[in-house]
């Protein structure tokens, strides 16, 4: 019981532990330049339209139009602007997120081999466009999957004693875990059954990584 209490504490210190993201962003100014790519793309543009649409626009329009056209105007603006913007963001993040993965990969290796830079390694080139949206489809479906499974948990667990909460907490958690090993994992060239083998042994750990994603979610969605 002990043991698992320290890969499960282990795993929630990986997740938080900021060393090691500060690190691997010092380590390339690469990954520094694709952070900040996701981090304007996803917050700023996509984020950005939704929070001045409902905080701005909206209530703007709401105050100078009928319902009916607000509703029109709100219909419009998801056609015209939000739903292209999310099919740019999502192509755009599938080369970004596997590219991040590799050179995150490709820095850890040589950290771990005591290589005191990466410069000397050729450099990484991003995979085609296709390749990136095939592999983020495949993790799609995989975790939708596996999210129906959850979906089936709350509907079939019982309330009494927090079984469903609990429940839901270690599928979503094991989830999280395995989106985020899965890039390594790729680069690892390991297979779906070794991937799924490595959550079933070392699942304390993976409850344990997954977890704070799964509070910040709580608490973002309350």
């Amino acid at each position: 019981m002990s043991s698992l209490l320290v890969h499960f504490a282990q795993g929630v210190f990986d997740a938080v532990n900021p060393s090691t993201l500060l690190r691997f962003v010092a380590s390339s100014s690469r990954i520094q330049t694709l952070i900040a790519q996701c981090l304007v793309l996803n917050l700023c543009v996509f984020l950005g339209s939704i929070l001045v649409y409902h905080n701005l626009l909206a209530p703007l329009l709401a105050a100078l139009a009928p319902q009916a056209v607000l509703n029109i105007l709100m219909s419009l603006f998801q056609t015209i602007w939000l739903y292209p913007a999310y099919c740019v963001s999502y192509l755009a993040n599938c080369m970004w997120y596997d590219e991040l993965g590799r050179l995150a990969h490709r820095a850890a290796a040589a950290e771990s081999s005591s290589s005191n830079s990466t410069s000397k390694q050729p450099p990484i080139k991003p995979r085609s466009w296709d390749a990136a949206v095939a592999q983020e489809l495949y993790k799609l479906i995989l975790l939708g999957v596996y999210f129906i499974q959850v979906f089936l948990v709350n509907l079939i667990a019982p309330e009494k004693y927090m079984i469903k909460g609990v429940l839901n907490h270690i599928l979503l958690s094991w989830a999280y875990a395995f989106y985020c090993f899965d890039y390594r994992w790729s680069c690892e060239s390991l297979e779906l059954p070794r991937r799924v083998e490595a959550i079933e042994t070392r699942w304390a750990y993976f409850l344990g990584f997954g977890t704070p994603s799964v509070l910040s979610a709580y608490a973002i969605s309350s």
